[in-house]
C-alpha cells in the first residue's frame, strides 16, 4: 500500500495539469508555373531585399508573392502540344504534364552558393547526366543574364549533392563520374578545374607504397604471456 502511494499521486498530479496544446499550422501553396522546367529547385534571397526568392530552371521568382519573374539565363526550349482540334500549340519548357506524357529536362539539379564570395548568392545549374555543368554569377541587381562560367566538362548520375564532405566548412558537390565516385570542390569554379576523390586516394597509395620501399616493414619478436591461473 505504501509503494502504490507515490504512484497514486502522481497520477492525481497529471490530471491537474493542463493538457499542452498542439497548434496545426497551415501551410499556403503556391504554384510558380505550370511549365516544366526543371527537375529541381532551390529558394535564397537573390537581390538582398530581405525576402525569399525561387529559382527554377532559368526564372527566378521574387518573394514573397512569387507572381513576377525574370530570366537569369535563355529560357528558349519548347514542343508543340497538339489540342484536341486537331491544331497545335507552342508550350514554353520541356515535355512534362502539358504534353500528357513523361519527358526530361536539361536541368536536373539547382544548387545555390557564393562562388566567388562577393556575398551575393550564385547559381549552379547541374544538367542531363553527363552534360556539361555551368555556374551563373549574381549581377548585384543588375538586369540580363547572369554571366556563365564554365564548372566542370561532366557531372554524372541524376543526384548530385551539395554538401561539406571534408569539414572545411565548404560545400563540395558530390557525384559520380565514369562510375567513380568524385569531389568536386566549388572554390576551384571560377577556374574550372576538377579534384576527383579517386584522384586523391590513387595518390595517397602512390605515397604509402613510396613509404613502404624506402622504409620496409620491421618483423616483431615477441612472447606469448600464459593467462593467470594456468601452470
Amino acid at each position: 500500500m505504501i509503494k502504490s502511494l507515490p504512484l497514486a499521486i502522481l497520477a492525481l498530479l497529471s490530471d491537474s495539469l493542463p493538457a499542452k496544446e498542439f497548434v496545426v499550422h497551415e501551410w499556403k501553396k503556391i504554384r510558380l508555373t505550370d511549365q516544366f522546367w526543371a527537375e529541381g529547385a532551390y529558394a535564397a534571397d537573390f537581390d538582398k531585399d530581405g525576402h525569399g526568392d525561387v529559382v527554377y530552371g532559368p526564372y527566378l521568382f521574387a518573394g514573397p508573392t512569387f507572381d513576377k519573374r525574370r530570366e537569369f539565363r535563355p529560357a528558349n526550349v519548347s514542343f508543340d502540344l497538339k489540342k484536341p482540334d486537331g491544331s497545335t500549340e507552342k508550350v514554353p519548357g520541356f515535355k512534362g504534364e502539358l504534353s500528357g506524357g513523361n519527358g526530361y529536362s536539361d536541368n536536373f539539379l539547382t544548387y545555390v552558393y557564393d562562388l566567388n564570395g562577393d556575398g551575393w548568392d550564385d547559381i549552379i545549374a547541374v544538367p542531363w547526366p553527363g552534360k556539361v555543368t555551368y555556374w551563373y554569377e549574381n549581377p548585384k541587381g543588375a538586369k540580363g543574364h547572369w554571366k556563365q562560367h564554365f564548372a566542370f566538362d561532366k557531372t554524372d548520375n541524376e543526384s548530385p549533392m551539395l554538401t561539406d564532405l571534408t569539414g572545411d566548412g565548404k560545400p563540395d558537390l558530390a557525384q559520380l563520374a565514369e562510375t567513380r565516385q568524385s569531389l568536386d570542390r566549388p572554390s576551384h569554379f571560377r577556374q574550372g578545374q576538377v579534384a576527383t576523390l579517386h584522384a586523391r586516394h590513387r595518390a595517397r597509395r602512390r605515397e604509402r607504397r613510396r613509404s613502404s620501399r624506402r622504409h620496409p616493414p620491421r618483423r616483431l619478436v615477441g612472447a606469448t604471456r600464459q593467462p593467470e591461473g594456468r601452470p
